[in-house]
This record gives C-alpha cells, structure tokens and sequence, in this order.
C-alpha cells in the first residue's frame, strides 16, 4: 500500500481518486440493504459463516453452515479468511447488512490501489496505471460484486498484491539485491489468494512466463532455492487445506459448497456457452461496453505495431494459455457464474491501459477521456436497474421486509432446530430467518423417503431434534395442515403471506 500513497495525492492520479469517490458515492444508497438478486445464494452462504463464527465460535479451522441436520455444521468450504473477518468486525459493530457491504468494498478498493501501484510500477506511465486501474473499478460484473458477501473480492486484492510483490523481488534478484521482504510478502499474500479460492493461483502462468523470459537470472542456485520455496508454499498450502476441506465434507456429509471441477464434454454446450462468453459476457457484463472500445483499440495496435515483441509478451501469453486452460475446465461454471472468471480481469484492464495509452499517444486523448467518463456511466445503467433497483429481490418480500422477517423469526426459539423451505438453495431462507436444521426443496419431498431411509423425511427430520417447520410455497391455495403433513403438525405458530410456521409433534 505503501507504493499507492506515494503516489495517491499526486495531480497526475486525481482521476483514480475521483473515481473511487464517485464508486462509492453511486453505491452508498444500498448500503444497508440485505443480501439479494444475482448470486444471493452464494452471499447467504457466506454471511452465514461468518454469523456463525461471530455466535458459535471463531475457529478459522471450523466453517459452520446453516443447513446442518443435527450435526455442528463443521464442512469442508474456501479457506474462510474473507468470513473469519467480517466475523471479528461484528465483534465490534454487531451484526449489520452495510457492515459486510462497506468491508468488502474497502477489501476491492485496495486491490484496485494493487493495480495502480502494479501498472505505475511496470510502465512509470500515469495514463496507463489510472486508465487500468479504472478500468477495473468500473467493470460491471465488479461494480456488483465488490459490494456483495463474496470472498472472491478478497482473493482478487490477494492475488494482484501478491503479484506485485513478486515483480518487485524478481527485479531486486536480477541486481542481486534480493529483498527478502518483497520476496516473503509476494508468497503470503499468493498462498492466501489461493487460499481463499483456489483458481486465483492462476496467476502462477504470468510468473512462469516471466521466469521463462529472464530465465538467465535462474542460473544462481540461490535463487533456485527461493522459486522452490515460493512454489511449495503458495501452491502446496492451498492444495493442504483444499485436501483438508474435501475430507470434512466426507466427515460431515454436508456438502454446501462444490469442491471440484465441473467441465464441459457436449459439443453443442460447449460452442453456446463460449458463444454467450464473448459476444454477451465480455463487452457488456465484464468489460463494460466503454472499455471494449479500449480493448478493440488495443488490439488494433497490438498486431498493426507488432506488440509481440515487447518486454511483458510472454508472461502475457503463458498467462492468457492458462486462462484457456482454467476456462475450459471449469466451463460448465462459466455459464452463470460470471466471478469464477474474476482472476482474469486485471489482465483484462492491463489490455484495456494499454489500448487507452495507444490512443493517448496517437492523439485521440479527447476519445480516451470520454471512455473514461463514460465508465461510471455505462457501470451503473448496466447493474442498478438490474440489480439494487429491481423489485424482484431473488428471495422472498416476507424475508426481505425487515419487519415480517423479524416475525418469522421471532416466532420460534432462536435455537430451535427447524425444517426450513421450500428453498432448493438450502441457505436463503435460514440466513434470512437465522435459523438452523433441515432445508427441503418441496413440501411434498418431506413426504418420501431417500435412499438412506425407511420413513418419510419428515418424520426422521422430527425423530433427530426438528421442533418447527417453516413451509412456504408458491401454491398459494395449499394450507399445510389440510396435506398429507397433516399427521406432523401439532399446531400453527404464525403465518405472514405464503409463510407458515407450525410446532412438530414429538
């Protein structure tokens, strides 16, 4: 952070300032909202984890999820270093919505200070360290998510820090200074990226390019010995831990979160979904449809001017192989889980600076300040309409509702073990209503019975400690108590719209 402030009052870095304050300013009327639209799910489970470190205890070691049966709810999950902090600020301010929203944007704003320090240092050029570093700020996906429970955010600031740090060491070998400090905070700092979520070591391909390319400073076995140690500690302790989650989920048997990988093998899946990624994904929700005009710029004078020969293309061509390789790997992800393409996009705003740097020296600065401008802009019309401003909140308004949702979970002991639905996310509705036990899809499947049992759900469900149902469903003439549940119920507690909340028989 240090590199940043030496620079961040400077009058050739007023526009990131400006930029971050107009970021902050266009995001601070939701700042007190709860979690909802595109991924609520994923945000659930990720505040749920950190309220349960805040309530159940702070062991780093042991996630706990909402959806736990009779269990502790101890599983396998990321490393839960974004969760284990929010957990120690509600410590301090309690459990608030703008407290996550302002932690992660904070965490996002220094990884966007990362960049700048990153692109300042590599090319001692202000248009191309701000324009990047903008950019980025701006991307629509990251406008959305940078103010969203999502660990991803804290692996992305990791991830561009780290390597950072790393270019500082290898520089500092190549006058055999080696500072020993850039060297330990580079693989820190990657090792927690990876950490937190595994596929930000990605980053590893731009530093094999680089190694590849100065390949004549490896020749000193010292500092063979450091690649060595950095290799096996930032690779070795995510793979650990990673080793590590798979076998508490086996434990536990609670698998909330997919540890593994999920490719593609139909033809047909595969053209769509690549076809979806660059034509819709890439311009209008990653990019931003100002910065696309950078990018084409960038391309432009990339092959006209023959950018191949400069000093960075082959970390950016080992980095742009691996980014293929992940992709195709996990394509199956990249259909409607646009963050799990969050380690490319600081490459992304390295293209999008070294188009708008082009088009700055070529004399077109008028066009590159107005793309500039028109960042925020384009950001905001993509993302507010469609996500803060959206009166379909992706969960239910009687969750949503501040006042009806501390009815619903008022109606119940806080500790009550309780089947919670109809929700098929198994973490919505328990975070919403804070409480812990038996998710189901729907009412009718409380009914069956599955493989591992010789009596209907519910039945086992209340056999195990359930002591409440929560029933909601979209069938608003169903009255639980005129169903097959009948036999379950002992009496209504509370209902409040298509919610009812009934007391099991024991």
């Amino acid at each position: 952070m240090i590199a940043f402030f030496k620079h961040a009052f400077s009058k050739s870095n007023k526009p990131l300032l400006l930029a971050l304050l107009i970021n902050a300013l266009i995001h601070l009327p939701f700042v007190n909202r709860p979690p909802e639209s595109a991924h609520i799910w994923r945000q659930c489970n990720t505040l749920a984890i950190a309220r349960n470190f805040h309530e159940e205890g702070m062991n780093i070691l042991e996630p706990r999820v909402d959806n736990r049966f009779d269990q502790s709810g101890i599983t396998g999950a990321n490393f839960p270093a974004y969760e284990w902090g929010l957990a120690a600020i509600y410590q301090i301010t309690g459990e608030q919505n703008w407290v996550h929203r302002v932690y992660t944007t904070v965490i996002f704003f220094i990884g966007i200070a990362g960049l700048f320090s990153l692109l300042y240092y590599l090319f001692n050029n202000y248009v191309i360290a701000n324009s990047g570093a903008i950019a980025l700020l701006f991307f629509p996906d990251l406008f959305y998510f940078q103010f969203n429970a999502l660990p991803d955010i804290l692996a992305l600031t990791l991830m561009i820090w780290g390597f950072y740090y790393f270019v500082r060491w290898f520089d500092t070998v190549k006058t055999t200074e080696n500072n020993i400090v850039f060297f330990i905070a580079s693989m820190l700092l990657l090792s927690l990226a990876g950490l937190v979520k595994l596929y930000f070591l990605l980053i590893g391909f731009a530093i094999v390019g680089m190694l590849i390319q100065d390949y004549k400073q490896l020749l000193s076995l010292q500092v063979l010995i450091y690649l060595f140690i950095f290799g096996l500690v930032s690779v070795g302790i995510p793979i650990a831990w990673y080793l590590y989650a798979i076998e508490l989920i086996k434990k536990s048997g609670l698998a909330d979160f997919g540890l593994e990988i999920r490719s593609e093998t139909n033809i047909g899946t595969i053209i769509h979904i690549l076809t979806q990624n660059i034509t819709s994904d890439l311009p209008e929700l990653i990019l931003n449809f100002a910065n696309t005009g950078f990018v084409l710029a960038a391309c432009y004078y990339f092959f006209k001017r023959k950018g191949y020969k400069k000093a960075y293309f082959i970390p950016a061509l080992f980095l742009f192989i691996g980014i293929v390789l992940y992709h195709m790997v996990e394509l199956k992800q990249m259909k409607y889980h646009s963050y799990y393409m969050m380690p490319y996009y600081p490459f992304l705003a390295c293209i999008v600076a070294y188009g708008a740097n082009k088009l700055w020296r070529h004399g077109f600065a008028a066009v590159v300040l107005l793309l500039i401008a028109a960042n925020p802009i384009v950001a905001a019309l993509r993302i507010l309409p469609a996500r803060w401003m959206n009166p379909d909140k992706y969960v239910a308004m009687e969750l949503y509702n501040e006042d009806t949702r501390a009815q619903l979970s008022n109606a119940v002991p806080k500790d009550a073990l309780c089947i919670v639905g109809e929700d098929d996310s198994h973490c919505i509705y328990f975070y919403f209503l804070h409480k812990k036990g038996f998710g189901y899809d729907t009412w009718d499947q409380l009914l069956k019975a599955d493989t591992l049992m010789t009596e209907p759900r519910i039945k086992n469900y209340i056999d195990r400690g359930a002591t409440y149902l929560y029933i909601s469903t979209k069938d608003t003439i169903l009255v639980p108590e005129k169903t097959e549940l009948a036999p379950y119920l002992e009496q209504r507690i509370d209902s409040v719209g298509s919610f009812y909340v009934y007391k099991l028989k024991r």
